[in-house]
């Protein structure tokens, strides 16, 4: 049932609320993005344990807060056969509801994807979540962008998601966590099931990435760097490390100032990724040269279907000679 953006408030809910046990075989529930008062929060939270088949749930962007929370904590609990969550930009940080539903997640016994992004949780509440769910057998999926979490924040997520056994996807979009963040997660989550790992707007530097391309990279599949300030030098060096990705299918590195010199490190490295299909190099400085560099490659990269170079600095005359 999708009622997702329908400016829905309480007095919404107090009628939609207790006519949802009359769909007792309702597998998903999409209300995001309405504004879910207190009353609502009650009457939602009173019609949840009746949904017994229920397995998909977005709550996300529905203002619930921390004392919606503490009122839907309990209820979330019956609904025994949750396989997917989403509760981002909920704005849940702080006071007793978070705790509550933070500690709950290790009762989900079947959940594989939550998301809990864009609620400035910080390093403590990100935690708070990832040791809650450190013993999960079914975890496939966690998406933490935009969370404030730091070098301590991620140190603590790679190792309390390690005994994961499914976790393949990792998401810390828009955070901060550095070097030091990095090596973490390279030391502890690479090594297993990880594959999809999402690190765009992380401030990483030109040096930030290079621990991810260590040997214990090779069953990455999709690594997303986008905005990390990786300049011609951070990328030369990534791309002197790509030879460990030999599963590696999807790669973003835009906005990330390369120029012609990193395009043609790019170019050569990318022959050695033969699982390689897109690589995004949108919004950075590739001129004729770099073009040329790429394209020049493209007939030994047996996997390889899109290289996207929109709004880069080819030019018409560039594009003539690179036909």
């Amino acid at each position: 049932m999708g009622l997702g953006a329908n400016g829905l408030q309480d007095e919404g809910f107090v009628i939609i609320g207790p006519a949802l046990p009359s769909c007792p075989c309702l597998l998903t529930l999409d209300l995001a993005g309405n504004e879910i008062g207190e009353q609502g929060v009650v009457a939602l939270a009173a019609s949840l344990p009746s949904l017994r088949k229920l397995s998909h749930l977005n709550l996300s962007y529905s203002l619930l807060r921390p004392s919606g929370f503490a009122v839907l904590s309990e209820a979330l609990l019956k609904c025994s056969q949750l396989i997917e969550l989403d509760v981002s930009g909920c704005e849940m940080r702080g006071g007793e509801g978070f705790q509550q539903f933070a500690l709950s997640l290790s009762s989900f016994k079947l959940l594989r994807c939550l998301a809990i992004g864009s609620n400035n949780l910080g390093d403590a509440g990100v935690i708070t979540i990832c040791r809650s769910l450190s013993r999960s057998s079914t975890l496939t999926s966690l998406s933490t962008p935009a969370n404030n979490v730091g070098v301590k924040g991620a140190e603590d997520i790679a190792y309390s998601l390690s005994s994961c056994p499914q976790l393949h996807l990792l998401d810390l979009s828009h955070n901060r966590v550095g070097l030091e963040g990095c090596t973490a997660i390279a030391d502890h989550l690479l090594s297993s099931s990880l594959s999809h790992l999402l690190l765009a707007n992380n401030m990483l530097g030109k040096s930030g990435a290079l621990p991810l391309f260590g040997s214990s990279s090779h069953r990455l599949g999709c690594l997303n760097l986008k905005g990390n300030m990786l300049g011609q030098e951070g990328v030369t060096s990534l791309a002197s490390a790509l030879i460990h990705c030999q599963q590696l299918t999807e790669l973003n590195l835009s906005q990330n100032t390369i120029n012609d010199e990193g395009a043609r490190a790019i170019a050569t490295a990318m022959t050695n990724c033969t699982a390689l299909q897109l690589l995004d190099l949108t919004v950075n400085m590739i001129g004729m040269e770099g073009a040329k560099a790429m394209l020049s490659k493209i007939a030994d990269c047996v996997s390889l279907s899109l290289i996207d170079l929109r709004l880069n600095y080819i030019g018409t005359v560039g594009t003539r000679r690179v036909r």
